[in-house]
């Protein structure tokens, strides 16, 4: 087993503003948000064992296995696993921490490009890169690559 200790930061509402009710009974919110160096500390314990019985059990009954990861330090910890995924998928940030590479501001053109140069590098079969609002760029070993633009979306509180 694998233990990794990680610090989960707070952060404050500074402002939350109610807009207003719309007519499908909902609110427009604004708010307003500041991360504090308050944090907790987080023992995440990683059995070896149940992730390679998946990898087995997917091979077996020939199943595609597709990761998110809700924290970084634990593929970049287990690069082996992330190149036994099908697919990784990850935000644009994450995948600095993944490439040891600062990533943010790139055009979604100019991140495609550099996800399908390091697919191949890493030999990972294929990534997603989330970017928020410019969308989300892929990318896979056999050289495939691409954008996908973001959608509008309306969010419902």
């Amino acid at each position: 087993m694998t233990t990794l200790y990680e610090g989960a930061f707070a952060k404050l509402n500074l402002t939350l503003d109610v807009l207003g009710k719309r007519e499908d009974g909902y609110h427009d919110l604004k708010s307003v948000m500041q991360t504090v160096s308050v944090r907790d500390d987080i023992e995440i314990d990683i059995d070896t064992e149940v992730i390679k019985k998946s990898f087995e059990l997917a091979k077996k009954h020939n199943k595609k296995i597709f990761a998110l990861v809700s924290n970084m330090s634990i593929a970049v910890h287990r690069r082996d696993f992330i190149k036994k995924l099908d697919c990784f998928i990850c935000n644009i940030g994450e995948a600095g921490i993944l490439f040891a590479a600062e990533y943010e501001g790139k055009t979604p053109e100019e991140m495609r490009d550099i996800l399908a140069e390091k697919v191949k590098q890493a030999r990972i079969k294929a990534m997603v890169v989330t970017m928020g609002a410019d969308g989300a760029v892929y990318a896979d070993m056999d050289g495939n690559s691409g954008i996908c633009p973001a959608k509008k979306v309306h969010v419902k509180d």
